[in-house]
């Protein structure tokens, strides 16, 4: 099942289909003017996303509709962590972009970054111990690593082009990111550990 933004209904709302095109349903009522950004969590039951730059929750019958975050600071780019219990997103609270986690649980809250410049498209990867991020602190956007015990940052790619979107694969070895280095925007793979790169799309 796919979750996706429409305003088909005269509002920007989540709506759910199947894989096909088939079976489109309206998910939330929200009456909001800006919707951003659905995302499943793990276990499949719930959607994250962005009303009026506040994350939301929502259960995937469309109940149980939860607002985490005050309207106000933006907050967007929700990403569930593995286990379900956390959320990673961009929060410009502080006057400027910088990533964040929230346990779903306690309510508490932890800043990741907060470098000049872009901090964005926070993914956790398959273990939960490290994010997939894009940082523009060294002048491009670039993808970094984040270990979440070390609190270590590790640049992945040095290219003059692009590089955002990082998706972790199942295997936590590679992943996948958005690049212009081609001419257009593509979808690459990295290897995390080699550096390696290779491009999918054309």
């Amino acid at each position: 099942v796919v979750a996706f933004v429409s305003n088909r209904s005269g509002y920007e709302e989540v709506w759910l289909m199947n894989a096909n095109g088939s079976t489109q349903t309206k998910l939330t009522n929200l009456s909001s003017t800006i919707t951003r950004g659905p995302a499943w969590s793990p276990d499949g039951t719930k959607v994250a996303f962005s009303k009026m730059f506040s994350i939301c929750t929502i259960n995937v019958n469309g109940t149980g509709f939860t607002q985490l975050s005050p309207v106000g600071p933006a907050d967007d780019e929700p990403a569930w962590s593995p286990d379900g219990r956390e959320l990673a997103y961009v929060s410009f609270e502080t006057g400027r972009p910088a990533i964040f986690r929230q346990n779903l649980i306690t309510a508490k809250r932890q800043q990741l970054t907060n470098f000049r410049g872009l901090n964005g498209a926070p993914s956790w990867s398959p273990d939960g111990k490290q994010l997939a991020l894009v940082l523009s602190k060294d002048g491009n956007p670039e993808i970094y690593t984040l270990d979440l015990e070390t609190s270590k940052f590790t640049r992945l790619t040095r290219h003059f082009a692009i590089d955002t979107e990082p998706t972790w694969m199942a295997d936590g070895k590679n992943l996948l990111f958005t690049s212009d280095r081609g001419g257009t925007p593509q979808i690459y793979k990295l290897n995390v550990a080699t550096r390696a790169t290779e491009r999918l799309t054309f």
